[in-house]
């Protein structure tokens, strides 16, 4: 009994030594298991971390697309938790179109083990659209299976927007949205390309907006921008969606019209009608900040087979029957033709010469006397000549509009001006001649000039200069356009003697209120009603009129253009009492219509003796 109760203290002492030393282990092996497990969760928080401060989502699917992950960008794009995530598929959280795409592309990574990068559109469940450059790539074990696909995705929607805008306002008009100089270049490549192939007769039309500038001016560039916008806008409702508008800037614009027909006379009427049309859609009232605007415009028209020389030349050519167009007024239509390259070469040659002659005074002016009815001269009209070397006499008809067109009317008109005033210097020295009035004709272009005003303010504060003889020939015209400003200047000037004449009266759209706004002192009936006024009772009854209201608003009225005695007797008896024309004396030197002058004691007889 005493050796089994010896051998069981030993037993219980080995055990005891075991079983510590099996609790000592435990305790070390826990102790190194929670603190790898610390440190695992510590590294695992840390990758979570770094994951979830990147700009970009990150997520884990696995064979099933389920997501085993989801960095904070992804819970945050789709509205919820990242724990939330887990477990779910893209049918939870996108439309069915999105999850169709996502799922070809997870499965070439799951199935296939392909690496996969692409532009992946997504929509979600709540109808937001986001674009992103995904890249994904397959989680292998051991073995090399395929278990899970990893992806990161970008989010370019901003960038592509931003793309988008660059490449919009590089090809498109950033006031309009219509196409550009450089998309309707391509445009036009292409449309003259498919013409050649189909044999099928195409157009292209230059457009321009009777007086944008006054638009700009007088009510200022926002109104100006709403109405190209406008515009725009209608023309987009007469094209056909193989057709294209562009506007080249200003108020330029340029229709192409495709595939018009395969006969080429029958593709002009098509051509024309269309053109036709556009007038009366743009004829009709704009309504722009509550205010009723009626624009006018003048059309271009070149077709394809009129050149073979590409796409500038059929430009230029478009532009040419537009400055032939412009030149007949609102409303008007004109087709390219080759002898208009004739004209432009005139004009080039006109123009240079032209400002050869401004720089070397080889302009000169004419006289033409005004007569009362007693045939006593009371004043006289500068008129501009000019005789070139090279191109001998120019008629004013030829080089005034090119003048208005390329700007040089302006210093052509200062030019006169300055004359005019010389001569009123030389006169004042001359008891029979120092009463004499000085009209001169002023261009629109010239009296809206900004320095118009000032340039007037200098002449008439030379030495012998008499502000109040001087008259300035302003057309019915410039109301239209800008009747606040116009009144507005003509009134400054009136406060310094300078006294206004209304040119052409009668041809224009000059009504009794614009009348009775402006300060004007005379009105000058045009020469066309004069002409037939002894077998036209319409001219008749038209000068009458504007006799009557001359009369009626204290103003004086001379009659232009009268060329015979019987014209002079007939304009007498209605109650003209001042006439100008080659009845009375054809325009010649100042120098000789001195001498005449002097002779005559300031009477001419008739026939203009």
């Amino acid at each position: 009994a005493l050796r089994t109760n010896e051998q069981r203290a030993v037993f219980v002492g080995v055990f005891r030594i075991a079983l510590t030393g099996t609790l000592a282990f435990v305790w070390t092996l826990r102790g190194r298991v929670n603190v790898k497990s610390t440190q695992l969760q510590l590294s695992e928080n840390r990758f979570s971390t770094v994951l979830n401060s990147v700009e970009a989502y990150i997520y884990i699917k696995d064979r099933d697309l389920r997501y085993q992950y989801a960095n904070r960008m992804v819970a945050d794009l789709l509205q919820t938790t990242e724990t939330d995530i887990i477990g779910k598929t893209d049918s939870d959280f996108f439309d069915d179109k999105t999850c169709a795409n996502l799922r070809q592309n997870d499965l070439r990574v799951i199935e296939k083990g392909e690496r996969v990068s692409d532009e992946e559109t997504n929509v979600t469940a709540t109808g937001e659209k986001r674009t992103f450059l995904s890249t994904k790539i397959p989680l292998k074990d051991a073995r090399g299976n395929v278990y899970a696909l990893s992806g990161i995705s970008t989010d370019i929607s901003e960038h592509l927007h931003i793309q988008e805008q660059l490449n919009h306002a590089r090809f498109y008009d950033t006031v309009t949205g219509l196409a550009n100089r450089r998309l309707l270049l391509d445009r036009l490549e292409h449309a003259l390309a498919n013409a050649q192939r189909t044999d099928y007769e195409g157009a292209l039309l230059a457009i321009d907006l009777h007086d944008f500038s006054v638009v700009n001016d007088a009510f200022g560039h926002q109104f100006g921008d709403q109405l190209l916008q406008e515009v725009a806008r209608r023309m987009e409702r007469l094209i056909d969606e193989a057709d294209t508008a562009a506007r080249l800037g200003a108020d330029d614009f340029v229709v192409v019209l495709e595939n018009l027909n395969g006969d080429r006379e029958q593709a002009i009427l098509d051509a024309r009608q269309w053109a036709h049309a556009l007038i009366e859609l743009l004829h009709e009232p704009f309504e722009i900040d509550g205010k009723h605007y009626v624009t006018s415009v003048s059309i271009g028209v070149t077709m394809f087979s009129d050149t073979e020389g590409g796409v500038e030349v059929l430009i230029r050519n478009a532009d040419l029957a537009l400055a032939d167009a412009k030149q007949e007024g609102p409303h008007t239509i004109r087709f390219f033709n080759p002898s208009m390259q004739e004209n432009v070469s005139r004009r080039v040659n006109l123009e240079s010469a032209m400002r050869n002659a401004l720089e070397n005074n080889h302009f000169h002016f004419f006289v033409q006397p005004q007569v009362d009815s007693q045939h006593h001269v009371t004043g006289v009209e500068l008129l501009m000549r000019w005789s070139d070397a090279e191109l001998g006499y120019v008629p004013p008809s030829e080089f005034i509009p090119v003048a208005e067109a390329t700007g040089l009317i302006v210093p052509m008109g200062e030019w006169l001006l300055g004359e005019a005033a010389r001569l009123m210097q030389r006169w004042q020295e001359d008891p029979l001649l120092r009463d004499l009035t000085v009209a001169v004709n002023i261009s629109a272009k010239q009296f809206r000039h900004a320095g118009f005003v000032d340039m007037i303010k200098r002449i008439i504060q030379q030495p012998n200069v008499n502000a109040s003889l001087l008259e300035l020939e302003i057309t019915e015209s410039m109301l239209i356009e800008d009747v606040q400003n116009t009144v507005r200047r003509i009134a400054k000037l009136n406060e310094w003697g300078v006294r206004f004449s209304l040119d052409d009266f009668g041809t224009g759209y000059a009504s009794l209120s614009y009348l009775k706004q402006l300060p004007i002192y005379q009105l000058k009936i045009d020469q066309s009603f004069i002409r037939d006024i002894l077998t036209d009772t319409n001219d008749e009854i038209i000068v009458s009129t504007i006799l009557g209201l001359g009369r009626s608003m204290g103003l004086e009225v001379i009659a232009e253009g009268v060329e015979t005695a019987q014209q002079a007797r007939r304009l007498n008896e209605m109650g003209c009492a001042k006439y100008q024309g080659f009845h009375f004396g054809r325009p010649a030197s100042p120098v000789e219509w001195e001498a005449r002058l002097r002779e005559s004691r300031l009477t001419i007889y008739a026939g203009g003796n």
